[in-house]
């Protein structure tokens, strides 16, 4: 029983610095316009390096974001749509995908989304 309420208790300790923590950080500029340009590099296969620090960016960017799920949701939209978009590049089999991430994050489509759930507030 002891160790029961010993583990219990540091659950909560553990809880309880983890909420502060969050707490204390700012939340982060550009939020939803760098969560639209990290999940789309990572829908990518630029390398396991940049897919995992895009992914460990998804995941900051939704923890200190001040959007409910239904705005990622929908940026996740915007991200699967500029990737089917065909872009020409002037060199042979480049796909110029870097550059439909960044034309997704910055697109008038995030900016309305945007605006839409601040709006909400």
């Amino acid at each position: 029983m002891l160790d029961f309420k010993l583990i219990a208790l540091s659950s909560l300790l553990m809880f309880s610095i983890s909420v502060a923590s969050a707490q204390d950080r700012p939340l982060l500029k550009n939020n939803l316009e760098n969560f639209t340009l990290s999940y789309c590099l990572a829908q990518n296969d630029f390398g396991e390096i940049l897919q995992r620090e895009a992914k460990a960016a998804i995941g900051a960017y939704v923890e200190r974001g001040r959007y409910p799920a239904e705005a990622y949701e929908e940026a996740v939209q915007v991200v699967h749509d500029y990737l089917k978009r065909s872009y020409k590049s002037y060199l042979e089999d480049v796909q110029l995908t870097v550059m439909k991430c960044i034309d997704a994050s910055q697109s008038n489509e995030i900016a309305a989304i945007r605006k839409r759930y601040l709006q909400k507030k």
